[in-house]
């Protein structure tokens, strides 16, 4: 979890991963994600209060990730810093899972 004072006075790369796997090559101050990257966090924010993977997760413990396109990264922030749910990522049989952490 990261405090105020550290996100203020950050200066870096974005810490996004693009769609090619990598990182994020924008610069930014202030924020761990550029501009196109904090767009796209808060439409999963957003995403992620309007569809059902929060209740699937909290409820069945784990979601199949295999087919998601997002930063997975991201989402486990996400996650964390928005509604508080503590999650990793498993192997499991049948695939990858965001396995919910009680």
């Amino acid at each position: 979890m990261t405090t105020g004072n550290f996100q203020k006075y950050f200066k870096g790369r974005c810490q996004a991963l693009t769609k090619a796997g990598r990182q994020c090559n924008r610069e930014v101050v202030g924020s761990k994600y550029c501009w196109q990257h904090l767009k796209k966090r808060e439409k999963m924010v957003k995403d992620l209060m309007e569809d059902k993977t929060i209740e699937l997760l909290t409820e069945q413990g784990r979601i199949n990730i295999d087919y998601i396109d997002e930063d997975l990264w991201m989402l486990i922030e996400v996650l964390e810093e928005e509604f508080n749910i503590n999650t990793e990522i498993q192997n499991l049989i049948g695939g990858q899972y965001l396995v919910y952490l009680k």
